[in-house]
């Protein structure tokens, strides 16, 4: 309600703006001297500044209808809990850090919970009023390890602060929660915050401090194919075992399967390994001297799907990610999976859109587009830096060449001594 005052507000007051006898310089015609230049070109700043606030007003409102409060986690016990806040006595009024200090008191948890002022000036009005609070106090004047010219102990930093106590005394606590200054922290902010850090369902705690949350990247790439030229095809590849019989008396026999992709709405495909599923883009014209179309493989590697409910907003925007492989008819147009904006179409845009209307795929100039999705579980040896994790794919000449294209590779120079020479390896 107040979202909507807010915006009704300035409506009217930019209609106001608008109304002519209050632009400068009514029934004016040109420039009219540097003082009405001034006027006019302020007032349009003005209404461009009030028409930016009417926007932000709008997007408040929206987002603000659709939140919703986090399911409550109930918190582990016993845990050793550091709330710290910070003060610069020459910029920051006391007064106000008291009342945060004050609040931060009054926060409950069944466990320890210990208050620190982290005072940059190690000033003695800041010390009198953390005795009479019964909070701790900390600060690194005067120490010139804990104040350096650049680093993590940067000197006149906020970072360089708390860097500073936590070197001294973080070791001794399981969470260290910080406050701004003017921050008034409710009695509930601790049991409404420290349970999620024991959920399972929603993230892993990989170190002290440092929450890991599930998440997905998704890639998309376009792959105009144009093997041996622009009449392709598309092929589904799947190894099949043959049924018992004749055909297969042993029982280990198996086969590839190739079903053409004929139109677009039959080439939205999903990954299958144990079909060992992959894709092949052939030439509708040329072949090799087997007699076998030229043609090129699409080999998934590791690869998943969102785990998204179909109405969640990003889902919408992001739709090639609900299929793993699509093959379109070629447009110099379609050139993006999201869309030409995904940041700002409502959904739909991107390749759902592109395959709407069902384009016939045999024989033509198609395009490829291959989904592929980092799943990211994270663990404690992903902190502090993240090895190296793969995503891709492969794509494999298939009967594109007549043999290996390696054969006629020039043969490298010899590393080692020839001739006469002997070589020793000890």
């Amino acid at each position: 309600m107040l979202a909507l005052i807010n915006a009704l507000t300035a409506l009217a007051f930019i209609g106001w703006l608008l109304v002519p006898a209050h632009v400068p310089g009514p029934g004016v015609v040109g420039f009219g001297g540097w003082r009405l230049g001034v006027a006019r070109v302020s007032f349009c700043v003005v209404i461009c500044v009030e028409s930016i606030r009417l926007v932000q007003n709008f997007a408040v409102w929206v987002l603000a209808s659709a939140m919703k409060d986090p399911v409550p986690k109930a918190p582990q016990r016993g845990l050793r809990i550091a709330m710290l806040t910070t003060i610069v006595p020459s910029k920051e009024p006391i007064s106000v850090v008291e009342r945060t200090l004050r609040a931060m008191r009054r926060v409950r948890y069944r466990g320890q919970v210990d208050v620190w002022i982290l005072d940059e000036g190690d000033d003695p009005a800041v010390k009198a009023m953390a005795e009479r609070l019964g909070v701790y106090h900390f600060s690194r004047k005067g120490i010139p390890r804990y104040n350096q010219a650049t680093g993590p102990y940067r000197a006149k930093t906020k970072s360089g602060n708390h860097n500073a106590w936590r070197d001294s005394y973080e070791r001794f606590y399981d969470v260290v929660a910080q406050m701004d200054p003017d921050h008034v922290a409710l009695p509930c902010f601790l049991e409404r915050t420290i349970g999620y850090f024991r959920d399972p369902d929603v993230a892993f705690v990989v170190a002290p401090q440092v929450y890991g949350p599930n998440h997905q990247h998704f890639f998309n790439v376009r792959l105009d194919m144009m093997v041996d030229g622009p009449s392709n095809t598309g092929y589904e590849l799947n190894s099949e075992a043959v049924p018992p019989g004749p055909d297969n008396p042993y029982g280990n026999a198996w086969v590839v399967r190739a079903t053409p992709l004929r139109r677009e709405s039959e080439a939205q495909r999903l990954i299958d390994p144990l079909a060992a599923r992959s894709w092949k883009i052939a030439s509708a014209i040329e072949t090799n001297t087997l007699g076998e179309s030229t043609a090129y493989r699409l080999v998934p590697h590791d690869n998943v799907l969102p785990f998204f409910q179909p109405e969640a907003h990003a889902i919408r925007r992001a739709g090639f990610a609900t299929r793993h492989l699509w093959v379109t008819a070629y447009d110099p147009a379609e050139r993006f999976a999201a869309g030409d904006y995904p940041y700002q179409h409502p959904g739909g845009a991107g390749l759902p859109a592109y395959v709407s209307a069902d384009r016939p795929l045999e024989g033509t100039d198609v395009v490829v587009w291959y989904t592929f999705g980092a799943h990211h579980v994270a663990r404690p040896e992903d902190w502090p830096v993240m090895p190296v994790q793969y995503v891709g794919f492969h794509l494999q000449p298939t009967g594109f060449f007549d043999g290996n294209p390696a054969l006629d590779v020039p043969a490298a120079d010899p590393c080692h001594p020839v001739g006469d020479e002997k070589v020793s390896l000890a």
